[in-house]
């Protein structure tokens, strides 16, 4: 899955380790977990890859952000603050999972859970906040079109202004 410069990017920030197999519906798993080294001060993930062991897919991903002890780490996640607000970032965990249909590898499902604390310069008390997305495929369907280029979301889009009558 990695080329060239990625595979050396990932051996000089991660340290993996191949735990042992476990066993689903038949099929053995490996679990290879990676960590982000000591002396790399960016902010990278740590996590767990769930690798089926006949096909070599990735089946299903945990990682988290290591923000912890990160003062800018909500730039990551806050585009715009007024200037009398400190935002700190408690974590920032992720799964997802893949499914075989048919033979093939296909998104199955995704969460990230985000807690963050906010902190007005006039006020005593943080407020803290979780946020919770989730995302699911319901349907596979072969027969895919391509999203034109202008109704994509884009990485730096605010999803509540991306969508119309947003609810929880």
């Amino acid at each position: 899955p990695f080329a060239g410069a990625d595979l050396v990017m990932a051996q000089e920030c991660y340290s993996f380790t191949l735990e042992s197999p476990i066993y689903k519906d038949g099929r053995t798993i490996l679990v290879l977990s990676f960590n982000q080294k000591p002396d790399i001060t960016d902010i990278l993930y740590r996590g767990k890859l769930y690798i089926d062991n006949e096909s070599l897919a990735i089946i299903r991903a945990e990682f988290s952000m290591n923000v912890e002890n990160k003062p800018f780490a909500w730039k990551e996640f806050v585009m715009h603050k007024p200037d009398n607000v400190k935002v700190g970032v408690e974590y920032a965990t992720y799964v997802v999972n893949f499914k075989d249909y048919s033979g093939k590898w296909y998104f199955d499902y995704s969460r990230l859970e985000l807690k963050f604390n906010i902190k007005y310069s006039n006020k005593w008390l943080k407020n803290r906040y979780t946020v919770v997305t989730e995302l699911a495929a319901t349907n596979i369907n072969e027969n895919t079109s391509k999203i034109e280029p202008k109704r994509r979301l884009k990485w730096r889009d605010i999803m509540s202004s991306k969508v119309n009558d947003f609810t929880d």
